[in-house]
């Protein structure tokens, strides 16, 4: 065997057992994890729980993110414009649910920024968001560089008097309903999220 058939075979080893390491440890720290986070590290086996109280105040992994803890309810804003104050046109948004009988869209790689921020929004305080009255500014003077933002535009003509924001509950419909009515979505009113945006005369 030549020294660099030896070297190869060595690095090859050595490499092998630094896998092997690191995934048994990458497996303690998130069973570990996965365990706490359910509440049953006490079922974890004893080897496996001693490496993940020694590896854990490193902070090799955590529940740090964006979605570190998902939500179990899906509010959405519907924005609704009136000419009157009593009828109510909804501004579908292109890719958020709104329309209980349109399915949600494959929208990957693309990431919608407004349906994304309306999701953020509902899940906060108006107050929190100035951005939303804003748009909804915008919509009363029929601003065409929103307007694209949206999937139609309900007032062709003249922009609506009146803006509103509502929030709504919303659920997939189970296989039997969606045959039956062809709705994939149901939604229960929670109530006004917004005051309501007139129009400048």
């Amino acid at each position: 065997m030549t020294p660099l058939v030896a070297l190869a075979l060595s690095i090859g080893l050595l490499g092998g057992i630094a896998t092997a390491l690191y995934m048994k440890v990458g497996l303690a720290i998130w069973a570990g994890f996965i365990a706490m986070f359910v509440g049953l590290i006490e079922l974890m086996p004893r080897p496996l729980i001693r490496l993940y109280v020694r590896v854990q105040p490193y902070g090799l992994a955590n529940s740090y993110g964006l979605f570190a803890v998902m939500t179990t309810q899906r509010p959405e804003i519907i924005i609704e414009g009136s000419d009157d104050g009593v009828t109510w046109k909804p501004y579908e948004f292109k890719y958020k649910p709104g329309d209980v009988n349109r399915p949600p869209p494959i929208i990957g790689p693309h990431m919608p920024r407004l349906d994304w921020q309306m999701w953020f929004a509902a899940l906060g305080h108006y107050g929190n968001n100035p951005w939303l009255a804003a748009l909804m500014d915008r919509l009363t003077e029929g601003s065409p560089d929103v307007l694209r933002l949206f999937a139609h535009n309900p007032f062709p003509d003249v922009p609506p008097r009146y803006v509103r924001a509502r929030v709504f509950d919303y659920h997939f419909t189970d296989m039997k309903t969606r045959r039956e009515t062809g709705a994939w979505w149901r939604r229960t009113e929670i109530g006004d999220y917004a005051q309501i945006h007139e129009r400048n005369p």
